[in-house]
């Protein structure tokens, strides 16, 4: 029972990240910096692909309007453009 009230004693009560992270041994500490930079790289990517596609979804619709005053444009000459 003494032993258990021991353990019990040296066990933290609250877990802190950042020094569980300086506790850690070098290779652990390495590992845990690479995981970091590749989710900011990955993240970078998303955010970066998802900028491009709503830059291509607005000129698409740009293109679209284009192409129906266009089309206006040959049925009624001058109508469009006021």
């Amino acid at each position: 029972m003494s032993s258990l009230l021991l353990l019990s004693a040296a066990a933290p009560t609250r877990l802190d990240p950042i020094r569980l992270f300086l506790d850690a041994d070098i290779v652990v500490q390495l590992v845990m910096a690479g995981l970091l930079l590749a989710s900011v790289w990955v993240w970078m990517i998303i955010v970066s692909f998802s900028l491009r596609m709503s830059k291509l979804r607005s000129h698409d619709q740009l293109d679209d309007n284009v192409g129906v005053e266009e089309q206006a444009d040959r049925i009624e000459p001058g109508r469009c453009r006021g």
